[in-house]
């Protein structure tokens, strides 16, 4: 995967809160459902215009928390010289620039940001979290794919495909069909709590139920109590996420 550029115009317009939009014909009425590391989900009857849907967002306790994210210091920001795996996000004070630029490095991305700017709004932070996700998707490519296919080979197991889905909570799954699904999120787990989810799934290409046989697998396959990673997973929850809350 090659890094794109970015441009602050590739944000939405300020104060404007993000949405997926999805029209639906079953139901009767507008609903936004909040994804937390994701734009929230707008859903709204076929029969309504853009019109109608902006007059109602104001009833809702979610749009106008959301949008209160955009005027405050994000919480949890990224300071500079956050580190994934691989990358690292410089963000520092330009006096030359006057909107939020990038520059493209070998390991990672130069973020410059005007001082009327500061590195905690949401924008600047909207900025670098769109480079974050890249970065993920790069590493998910280049260092996940390669782990889980060591991994599987270690327990003589095999898969058909392996799928990187967009950033969600749910850290991976595995289909009837043997094709393995993780979150791009996943690689910002832990090493531990990586090694268990690729172990995880691979063991429901034998068991996909999470039967006492499942788990008993898993515990041979880890050399360690599966129950007990299996908690620790649970427990790593979005505020564990080293990310700023902007969604």
């Amino acid at each position: 995967m090659t890094l794109t550029l970015l441009h602050e115009y590739d944000l939405p317009p300020e104060g404007v809160v993000e949405f997926k939009w999805k029209a639906s014909s079953n139901t009767s009425k507008l609903q936004i459902k909040r994804l937390l590391v994701q734009p929230a989900l707008l859903v709204y009857p076929t029969s309504m215009s853009r019109a109608e849907i902006e007059k109602h967002l104001l009833e809702f306790p979610i749009y106008l928390y959301l949008k209160s994210l955009q005027e405050k210091p994000v919480r949890n920001p990224f300071q500079t010289g956050y580190h994934t795996r691989k990358h690292v996000l410089y963000i520092e004070y330009n006096q030359r620039v006057r909107s939020i630029e990038s520059q493209l490095l070998s390991d990672g991305v130069r973020i410059f940001t005007p001082w009327h700017r500061p590195i905690d709004s949401y924008r600047v932070q909207r900025f670098a979290y769109e480079y974050l996700v890249q970065f993920l998707y790069r590493e998910a490519e280049t260092l996940l794919y390669p782990y889980v296919l060591k991994c599987a080979k270690t327990v003589g197991l095999s898969f058909n495909k392996m799928k990187i889905t967009a950033p969600s909570l749910k850290w991976g799954s595995c289909s009837s069909q043997r094709t393995l699904i993780f979150s791009v999120f996943a690689m910002l787990l832990p090493n531990e709590l990586l090694r268990y989810l690729v172990y995880h799934e691979l063991t429901h290409l034998t068991h996909l139920n999470h039967s006492a046989a499942f788990w008993e697998l898993l515990s041979e396959y880890l050399d360690e109590d599966a129950r007990l990673l299996d908690k620790k997973l649970q427990e790593y929850t979005l505020n564990s996420l080293p990310i700023p809350e902007l969604f």
